[in-house]
């Protein structure tokens, strides 16, 4: 079962992943994650808003992403408003580590970056290969690869 309220968000992304994925495929079916915890995905056009979690009883809820927004910053979104409706934890930061690591998880950061660290300039090329594969924006990439140590 997974914890309610402020906890360790790495050790979170890893059961979720556990929980929903019999094989982790990359870049992460996120909507299987959500829909496995009663969630349903609505694209709207939000304005400047990035999304937000409407909950509904008993368990359930609907997550709204800015529509407006790029795919892997709608992926983003999403997966940092699972993280608040697993364990209405309205922390921001162990929300987005909750995410990064969900839809970047470091062993994968890491297996991308040993396929190209010997390539001419692989930092400028680390950034775009991990946000191509992982599905997720270059700004959220090139912050994961800051957070491992890489960049």
């Amino acid at each position: 079962m997974l914890e309610r309220g402020p906890c360790d968000p790495i050790r979170l992304a890893r059961q979720v992943q556990r929980h929903v994925f019999t094989k982790l495929h990359l870049p992460v079916r996120l909507e299987d994650a959500l829909g496995c915890y009663d969630l349903k995905l609505l694209r709207l056009e939000l304005g400047e808003d990035d999304g937000f979690l409407m909950q509904t009883l008993p368990r359930g809820g609907v997550v709204f992403v800015n529509s407006l927004h790029h795919p892997g910053r709608q992926r983003f979104t999403a997966g940092h408003e699972l993280y608040h409706h697993l364990t209405g934890d309205r922390n921001e930061r162990r929300a987005n580590q909750f995410t990064a690591e969900l839809l970047m998880p470091a062993f994968a950061v890491h297996t991308i970056w040993k396929e190209i660290r010997e390539w001419p300039e692989p930092r400028a090329w680390a950034i775009k290969l991990l946000s191509a594969r992982l599905a997720v924006s270059a700004q959220a990439a090139a912050i994961r690869l800051r957070e491992l140590n890489i960049l």
